[in-house]
């Protein structure tokens, strides 16, 4: 998991400095508590195909909305 740092602050249990901009690789537990502190946010992983390129899924439509009544608009 990589984080993001949005504030300097020193993380008192390894002794390290994490400092303002840059990025860093952290475990799971360590990168959760800076984001509740606000101290960053998380930068979420995207998945590629080796070659660099994204994974991206076809879009064919809008979903389905159960909610949404279907009304025949043709005139007569």
């Amino acid at each position: 998991m990589r984080v993001i740092i949005s504030r300097t602050f020193k993380y008192e249990k390894e002794d390290k400095i994490f400092v303002k901009g840059k990025d860093y690789p952290v475990k799971k537990e360590l990168g959760e508590w800076i984001s509740r502190k606000r101290l960053g946010s998380i930068i979420p992983e995207v998945k590629t195909n080796g070659n660099g390129n994204l994974h991206l899924r076809d879009i064919k439509g809008p979903p389905n909305d159960k909610m949404i009544k279907n009304k025949d608009t043709k005139t007569k």
